[in-house]
C-alpha cells in the first residue's frame, strides 16, 4: 500500500482520475452503507455532473466524497477531539438534526440494532465516558504511551473499530469511523489508500462486517476479528483497483491505436469517444468528461467540441446545459475510423 504496484515486472501507472473512480465510489458506498436511500446510477451521476443534491440521500454521499477530499488536506497532523467533531460535522452537514452535528451525545439512546430482527448487538458506553475514551483513543493514535511498535495499518483499523464502539455521536459514527481511517493510513504513508474503495468491498459484505464487530465484543474484545475481515476488504479492494486499472490501460492502448491511425484526433479525444461507444445510452455533460479525465473544463469542452465538428458525437441542450452523446449517424462516421 505504500509501494508501487507491479504486474508481471510492469509497473501499472496510476493516473488522476484513477483518484477520481475511487473517492466516488467510497463515498457512495459509505453512503449507502448508513442508510442513503438513493440508487448508485443516481449518486454517481450527481458527483460526476456536479449537480446539486437532490434529497437527503444524495446529500449524504455529497457531504462523503466532500470529506474524503478535505482529509487530504490534513495528512500527517495529531488526532485530536476536536478533528474528530469536524470529519462528523463534515459527513453529517445538512442530513440530521443540527443539535447532533459536530458535538459528542448527550444521552445513552443511542443503540445498535438489527434493523430486520430489532436485536440489540451493542451498547455504546455512558455517555459521561464519551469524552476521556475519545481522549485516550487519541493518546493511543498519537503513540503518546507507545512501549510497543504497532504497526500503522493495524492502528488505523482499531481506530475505525473504536470509533463504531465508543459511538461518540447520535449519528454518523460509521461515516466519520472510516473516513479517519483513510486518513490516518494515508497520513502514515499509505497513498495508495487514497485509490482504493474499502466501503465498496464493506458494503458487498455488509453481514460479515456486522459479525467482525460482534465477535471482537463477545470474545472479550479480541480485535483479531476484526482486523483479519479489515485487512481482507483492504486485499479485494485492491484486487478491484488492479482490475480497473488494467482496464483502462488497455482502453489507453485502444485509444492510442487510434490516434495514431488518423490525425484529426489526440489519444485524450479518442479516449472520451471511446468512453462514449462504451456507453451508448448515457449523455455526458462538459464537467463529467473533466472529472472522468482529469483534465480542465475549457480542455474537455475543446476535445468535446471537436469531436462534434467531425460528426462523431452529438450535442442536445437541456435548459442550461449541453449534452454530448452517440446516435446512429455518428456510429457510421466512428466505424470509418475502425473504433
Amino acid at each position: 500500500m505504500s509501494g508501487n504496484i507491479q504486474i508481471q515486472n510492469r509497473e501499472l501507472k496510476l493516473e488522476d482520475r484513477y483518484i477520481e473512480n475511487s473517492l466516488i465510489e467510497e463515498a457512495i458506498a459509505s453512503s449507502i452503507l448508513e442508510g442513503a436511500v438513493t440508487t448508485r446510477k443516481a449518486a454517481r451521476e450527481m458527483l460526476e455532473k456536479k449537480k446539486s443534491p437532490r434529497n437527503e440521500g444524495e446529500r449524504m454521499v455529497m457531504n462523503s466524497y466532500e470529506t474524503l477530499q478535505m482529509i487530504k488536506k490534513h495528512l500527517g497532523r495529531s488526532i485530536t477531539p476536536e478533528f474528530i467533531l469536524e470529519i462528523q460535522r463534515s459527513v453529517t452537514k445538512d442530513t440530521i438534526p443540527d443539535e447532533d452535528v459536530g458535538l459528542f451525545r448527550d444521552n445513552n439512546e443511542i443503540k445498535v440494532i438489527d434493523p430486520v430482527y430489532g436485536t440489540i448487538h451493542h451498547i455504546p458506553p455512558d455517555f459521561e465516558s464519551v469524552k476521556p475514551l475519545v481522549d485516550d483513543l487519541c493518546d493511543f493514535i498519537n503513540g503518546i504511551h507507545d512501549k510497543t511498535f504497532t504497526h500503522p495499518i493495524i492502528k488505523g483499523i482499531v481506530l475505525h473499530f473504536l470509533i463504531g464502539y465508543i459511538h461518540p455521536f447520535n449519528d454518523g459514527n460509521g461515516r466519520t469511523a472510516r473516513s479517519l481511517f483513510y486518513w490516518y493510513t494515508m497520513s502514515q504513508g499509505y497513498w495508495l489508500m487514497e485509490y482504493l474503495s474499502i466501503s465498496k468491498i464493506i458494503l458487498e459484505t455488509k453481514n460479515q462486517y456486522s459479525l467482525a464487530y460482534l465477535y471482537s465484543e463477545y470474545d472479550g474484545m479480541d480485535l483479531t476479528y476484526f482486523i483479519r475481515y479489515h485487512t481482507d476488504c483492504m486485499n479485494r479492494a485492491l484486487d478491484e483497483l488492479i482490475k480497473y486499472i488494467k482496464s483502462a490501460q488497455e482502453t489507453q492502448l485502444k485509444a492510442q491505436i487510434i490516434a495514431r491511425s488518423t490525425e484529426e484526433l489526440t489519444q485524450r479525444q479518442a479516449g472520451i469517444l471511446i468512453e462514449l461507444v462504451e456507453n451508448l445510452n448515457q449523455e455526458y455533460t462538459i464537467s463529467q468528461i473533466s472529472g472522468k479525465f482529469a483534465i480542465a473544463r475549457e480542455s474537455a469542452r475543446t476535445d468535446l467540441h471537436h469531436l462534434e465538428d467531425m460528426k462523431l458525437i452529438s450535442k442536445i441542450k437541456k435548459g442550461k446545459t449541453f449534452y454530448y452523446y452517440i446516435d446512429d449517424e455518428n456510429l457510421k462516421r466512428i466505424k470509418q475510423i475502425g473504433l
